[in-house]
């Protein structure tokens, strides 16, 4: 993931496959509790808009470089009323749009349907959290997912084994 200045310019830049964080916030178990029963995790909606990622994009009805746009991040900006349509169209020319259908939206986006579910990763978390806070939550709910980015931070700092490795098609993505 990176983040760019208005010049396009890299802020920063971080390897999303080895964060821990963002591992546990994918998977749901970094949710706060009252996020497995949100009522407002459905199609139906009380806010004026809905901001989030557009996954999934054109998979259905074809959209120009969706790869390269997808690897970049798409936000997805769903318009519940008219209000929310006057202020859509309010911040229109700071913005690059394209109408896409609310179907191809919901799709791949299950927040936008129904809450995550709970989980035993999740219940270990907030266990875990209350006790020894969240930094040591987060780096023992999910062992077999630590052990994965601790060999892989190994791999990588192993030029031959890591040359090695990307020679392996099944290993070569997940590197």
């Amino acid at each position: 993931m990176k983040a760019y200045d208005r010049d396009g310019g890299v802020l920063r830049r971080m390897d999303l496959k080895n964060s821990l964080y963002y591992n546990g916030f994918m998977e749901g178990y970094l949710y706060r509790t009252g996020c497995y029963t949100c009522p407002y995790a459905t199609e139906k909606r009380v806010a004026d808009l809905t901001l989030g990622d557009f996954w999934g994009i054109g998979e259905e009805t074809p959209y120009p470089n969706a790869a390269a746009e997808l690897k970049k991040g798409l936000s997805l900006i769903l318009v519940h009323t008219d209000k929310g349509q006057a202020l859509l169209n309010a911040c229109a020319p700071a913005l690059v749009t394209t109408l896409r259908t609310p179907a191809e939206a919901v799709k791949k986006n299950h927040q936008l349907r129904h809450p995550t579910p709970d989980s035993p990763a999740a219940r270990r978390f907030h266990n875990l959290y209350g006790k020894k806070g969240a930094a040591y939550a987060i780096a023992h709910c999910n062992e077999k997912k630590r052990r994965t980015l601790c060999l892989r931070q190994i791999i990588r700092q192993c030029p031959p084994l890591l040359a090695l490795c990307r020679k392996i098609p099944k290993l070569r993505d997940k590197l």
